[in-house]
């Protein structure tokens, strides 16, 4: 009687075993990653644009100095990434510079500064520089990826960063340094100022 009983403890313990590995294999097969890879590329490019910052500071750089520097790092970045979308916006109170590195396109892109309003279809764009001088004093820079309306505080001699990811198919990823984020809105067309 004791050994019947071991056997169906025995066959009990390997059906559960056989459910649960089947439950684990169902639930991996159905869980999606999420990409954040472009929160470490952005991170990355954080931290290689403050110390671009930190330099200049102390050796009394100006931005055109950052801006080469700035730029032969996105350039490293999108050649290391291919297959991706990348808006990279720099600047300070003053004056603004997109760069914009496009595989398949990010899409309109408008920058309200310094109350100059500028667009650009950047699909099908391999590589662009814009500058945008500021002629009024704004505290907030505006920017409308595609639709999305994102705003970022400008404080007096502080340099600022944003990065624009687009990859696998209609995902946006956005990376602002979050001390100078102020909040982002949906496709409004009353939001630009």
């Amino acid at each position: 009687m004791q050994k019947r009983g071991q056997f169906y403890l025995i066959a009990a313990l390997v059906i559960v075993g056989i459910a649960t590995a089947l439950a684990t294999i169902y639930a991996r097969a159905g869980f999606e990653r999420e990409n954040t890879r472009v929160y470490d590329l952005s991170g990355e490019i954080d931290y290689e644009s403050s110390q671009v910052f930190d330099r200049a500071a102390v050796h009394g750089e100006g931005l055109n100095t950052i801006e080469g520097n700035i730029t032969e790092i996105a350039n490293y970045y999108v050649s290391t990434n291919p297959g991706v979308d990348l808006l990279v916006l720099f600047g300070n109170e003053t004056r603004l510079v997109a760069l914009v590195y496009n595989a398949t396109g990010i899409g309109e892109t408008c920058i309200n500064f310094g109350g100059r309003r500028a667009c650009a279809d950047t699909t099908g764009t391999i590589a662009r520089r814009y500058t945008f001088d500021r002629t009024r004093r704004d505290e907030v820079l505006s920017i409308s990826v595609d639709g999305t309306n994102y705003r970022i505080a400008l404080v007096p001699g502080k340099p600022f960063l944003a990065v624009f990811k687009k990859e696998e198919g209609d995902e946006r990823f956005v990376a602002i340094s979050e001390d100078e984020f102020v909040h982002s809105r949906g496709r409004e067309d009353d939001d630009h100022p």
